[in-house]
């Protein structure tokens, strides 16, 4: 078993160095478990996008500092799936899909490498956690459905207010190619600006049809539940590099990136704050499940979106779970590959992260605040070691409401990838 250990150890190095683009004997990298170290959060150099800085010499800093302000291209790491995705994708069902492996920022929304499907087919991916995503065009999950496909044709669901299009995006490699495919497993999606009809059976069969690079199969550059506008190229060009791995954490003893030095340079929409609306930092890779409502709007941000929602008519978290007025609403088990390092940062700047399974119902009320109802597992803070559980009093999400005297925590923000994706979260479009 040590033997099995150090292969897969070197080969997590190797495709770390390809990916980042720097050579493997600079860094180490390794998988964070949910146990932390004693300074993991108190590094002001550890960076959100997935690295970890040691700090650079005084000299090295002015040598970077001089330097003008170049953006690394987002490069396609080998044997990933590739999908862009706005910024605001609800999935239908989390348990069904799985968490990227890479992100790379983009001004509006993420470009996200999957690992290929063990299936050979998209509707057999549906099991097991094998999708991208799985998403459906009714009005509380993703309403404005838009997929731009690999010629550059947008595709939209048929009358998606008689008909509900439920839509499968499986990744899968064949040689060197890797696509994420279009399974459609029910209703139908039309070609904008034409005629061409892709259903369950045409032109492919998604539970017979092989996803192969010459297959009929849609093949899905970009995603959005915004409309096609969120996903036009002069928009989902705008990414930048290096790629940051989701769910590693990689230590360099090099200085500060030309993307970490442009962090400010993003060429962001303006950003409205609306009035008497809860509002959530939500990082790219979060998956949320379709148990909540649509965000009344949005600002792009780097690293993720800031999002307002209407106060919830039920004070009770569990009640607004079941009437669909949650923020988001978390469902982290062992057998899923979604939301694995579940972190929240409450309003008094403490991180919070999941240890081990966890459930988790975020419940906007106004007074606006969101609030964090744990169903289901323990919450550390990651400073202080404090634990938080399910049973804890005053909190019980069945019986105990929220309000601005509860014990509930009030957050600002959610990350799946861990607290260093939350650090800085005010980074966004400037305000209207």
């Amino acid at each position: 078993m040590k033997g099995w250990s150090f292969l897969i150890f070197c080969l997590t190095l190797s495709f770390a160095s390809e990916v980042v683009g720097i050579p493997s004997s600079n860094y180490t990298a390794r998988r964070i478990s949910y146990q932390k170290t004693g300074d993991s959060y108190n590094n002001e150099y550890q960076q959100g996008y997935g690295y970890s800085k040691s700090k650079p010499s005084s000299s090295e800093s002015s040598e970077s500092d001089s330097k003008s302000c170049e953006r690394q291209e987002c490069m396609a790491p080998t044997n990933l799936a590739k999908i862009y995705v706005a910024n605001w994708v609800l999935s239908d069902d989390v348990g069904d899909q799985r968490e990227p492996e890479v992100i790379c920022p983009c001004a509006q929304g993420s470009q996200q490498f999957f690992k290929p499907s063990m299936y050979s087919n998209a509707g057999d991916s549906n099991d097991d956690a094998q999708l991208a995503f799985e998403i459906d065009s009714s009005t509380s999950s993703c309403p404005d459905m838009c997929i731009r496909d690999r010629d550059g044709n947008f595709w939209k669901p048929v009358d998606p207010t008689i008909t509900t299009t439920y839509i499968y995006l499986a990744p899968s490699c064949m040689g060197d190619e890797c696509n994420v495919y279009v399974g459609v497993d029910g209703g139908s999606l039309q070609k904008v600006g034409g005629s061409d009809i892709v259903d369950e059976t045409h032109p492919v069969d998604i539970y017979d049809e092989f996803m192969l690079p010459d297959s009929k199969y849609l093949k899905a550059d970009a995603i959005s539940c915004r409309g096609c506008d969120e996903i036009k190229p002069e928009i989902t060009e705008k990414c930048y590099g290096p790629g940051y791995f989701y769910n590693f954490e990689i230590d360099l003893e090099e200085s500060k990136s030309s993307s970490e030095q442009c962090e400010n340079s993003f060429d962001l929409p303006k950003c409205t704050i609306p009035s008497s609306k809860a509002q959530l930092f939500i990082e790219y890779g979060v998956i949320v499940d379709g148990n909540q409502q649509i965000p009344q709007s949005l600002c792009h941000c780097e690293g993720g979106s800031l999002q307002f929602f209407d106060s919830a008519t039920h004070a009770t978290p569990n009640d607004a779970y079941s009437n669909s007025e949650l923020a988001a609403y978390i469902y982290s088990e062992y057998y899923y590959e979604s939301c694995q390092r579940t972190c929240i940062r409450d309003e008094d700047g403490n991180f919070w992260e999941g240890y081990d399974e966890i459930e988790l119902y975020l419940v906007p009320y106004c007074e606006c605040h969101t609030y964090a109802g744990l169903d289901y597992g323990t919450l550390i803070n990651v400073e202080t070691n404090e634990v938080k559980t399910d049973s804890d009093s005053g909190t019980n999400v069945g019986s105990d409401p929220v309000g601005k005297d509860s014990k509930y925590l009030k957050i600002v923000a959610l990350s799946c990838g861990g607290c260093d994706k939350i650090k800085k979260i005010d980074n966004c479009g400037p305000k209207n």
